[in-house]
């Protein structure tokens, strides 16, 4: 058994329809799905591939496009890189997703990013079989449960937070409070979070969002 690779340029032009309507205005028949700009899905997974997991130079990604046959610049690489880039940050999302409901196991780390002239912090979650690159602006608990969800936390007020806030030491007044008609009630960002907290009277603020995330995960 021989394996081999084959790598080509494919120019696609696209005719499409033009049309005038009776109050002036121009319709433009779409392009097909995935079509975006002037490059592929394909060239634009490899550049992101090459930048990020093959740790490559923009100008070496430029220099190995060209030998291709790629007409393209720095510039546009760096848009690749930079715009439109919603499908796979999904996607990114997805993987962490998959990876935390597959896994018997996971590990996380840490370390300092700085990322113009701010200082952050850069935290890897995965196994030997996945990983996920996050940087954020702050190292803390709730920021890492927050990572844990990808970005799009559910926070939940329910009989483990419950258990958990008094475990923690939270006073059994503020925790009847916080769940009195509410579980198990679910809220979809911090701002509805903070807006049922300030109903429910004053309480440790910081600790008790840092313990109803507990209650998410």
């Amino acid at each position: 058994m021989v394996q081999d690779l084959t790598i080509g340029v494919r120019v696609v032009r696209y005719h499409r329809d033009r049309w005038r309507l009776p109050d002036g205005r121009i319709v433009v028949a779409p392009l097909p799905d995935g079509v975006d700009g002037h490059f592929g899905l394909e060239l634009r997974r490899l550049v992101l591939s090459l930048y990020h997991q093959g740790q490559s130079t923009v100008e070496r990604i430029v220099a190995l496009l060209r030998d291709f046959g790629v007409s393209i610049s720095k510039r546009q690489v760096v848009r690749i890189l930079t715009s439109k880039i919603d499908t796979f940050v999904a996607e990114a999302k997805q993987v962490l997703t998959a990876g935390l409901a597959s896994a018997g196991w996971v590990s996380v780390d840490d370390t300092g990013a700085r990322h113009g002239a701010v200082n952050g912090v850069c935290t890897q979650i995965g196994n030997d079989r996945f990983a996920v690159f996050t940087t954020t602006k702050s190292k803390s608990r709730l920021n890492f449960l927050q990572l844990l969800h990808g970005g799009s936390a559910r926070w939940v007020l329910n009989a483990a937070s419950r258990a958990y806030m008094l475990e923690r030491g939270l006073p059994v007044i503020t925790t009847d409070l916080l769940h009195a008609g509410r579980e198990p009630s679910g809220f979809e960002d911090a701002a509805s979070w903070d807006a049922h907290r300030n109903y429910s009277g004053p309480c440790q603020g910081q600790e008790s969002l840092n313990l109803w995330g507990y209650g998410s995960h």
